[in-house]
């Protein structure tokens, strides 16, 4: 009986330090469960503060090269950043950003990622072709998201 009690305890105590080791990842947030994502959205929150004029634009990011380093991230529970740039980096475009990797507060790694920063805002188009000198109105316009 004593034998049984012990294993019933072993279980209960395996159990419960598997549940919490799943749920503990889970809370925090792996950074390898899908570091890429991690990362792009890291530069979209970026791009977004350094391009105020935008703010009510569709800033998107899309990472096209990371030069092989978010690969040996995942699976660690690290934060990324972007890195010192200057006063009047604007990211537009495609764009280098400079990365930074940490554990805890201590800075373990920095790296450079490529990526295509694009703002979506809605513009005034014309509807049809509008001769030089000719009175327009708003029927002659469209609004239409673009890529500025």
């Amino acid at each position: 009986m004593a034998c049984y009690n012990r294993l019933i305890k072993y279980v209960h105590s395996f159990t419960r330090l598997l549940f919490l080791a799943v749920f503990g990842l889970q809370l925090f947030g792996v950074a390898g469960a899908d570091v890429r994502k991690d990362v792009q959205e890291v530069l979209t929150s970026f791009s977004r503060d350094k391009l105020a004029e935008f703010r009510s634009a569709d800033v998107r990011v899309e990472i096209t090269d990371d030069f092989g380093k978010l690969a040996e991230w995942e699976d660690r529970l690290v934060r990324f950043q972007v890195g010192r740039t200057l006063g009047s980096f604007r990211p537009v475009g495609t764009v280098i950003f400079p990365m930074e990797v940490y554990d805890r507060s201590e800075k373990v790694d920095a790296f450079s990622v490529k990526a295509n920063v694009s703002v979506f805002q809605d513009i005034a188009v014309a509807s049809r072709n509008i001769a030089k000198g000719e009175k327009v109105g708003s029927t002659d316009f469209q609004m239409t998201t673009l890529d500025v």
